[in-house]
């Protein structure tokens, strides 16, 4: 299970902020700023309250409350922190490190020449896998004519 929930379709809070980073660049990011985005996306998503249930109930574990789902889908900044810094680490992302009575924090992100190029590298990635590939319909149409010459074929025989 994840320590931060995430939305819908992205398998981690860094997809989310990588992402979001490059939807939004005339956008002032920040550590604090992308919680409050997180914590509103996460909010407006459809409830899978019972889906979650239900998957608990398979694994064993007891199900939540209304209360402790909701709680379970607030994202922490500690979560958002460490997103942020993994985005700085590999290069994608970088920003101002500041601090405050709760830790250490990042103001003025952005991505990076090299963040950049991996966000276009990942949309490009994401439209071939959504395309079936120009063959593909070829393919299909030349099985059907086939199977139209072998039943052809196979009329004219018999």
């Amino acid at each position: 299970m994840y320590d931060c929930p995430v939305p819908a379709g992205l398998g981690s809070v860094e997809d989310w902020i990588f992402q979001h980073l490059y939807d939004h660049p005339n956008e002032k990011h920040s550590t604090l700023s992308l919680l409050e985005q997180l914590d509103q996306v996460l909010g407006d998503e459809p409830s899978q309250f019972e889906e979650c249930n239900r998957i608990r109930g398979i694994m064993g574990a007891a199900p939540f409350t209304l209360e402790e789902y909701a709680a379970e889908r607030k994202p922490t900044r500690r979560a958002v922190q460490r997103a942020v810094e993994t985005l700085i680490r590999e290069g994608w992302a970088n920003g101002k490190r500041k601090s405050d009575t709760e830790g250490v924090f990042f103001e003025s992100l952005d991505l990076t020449n090299k963040g950049t190029r991996e966000a276009l590298a990942r949309v490009n990635d994401k439209v071939k896998r959504e395309t079936p590939p120009q063959s593909f319909e070829s393919t299909v149409r030349e099985i059907h004519e086939r199977k139209r010459k072998e039943a052809n074929e196979g009329e004219s025989k018999g």
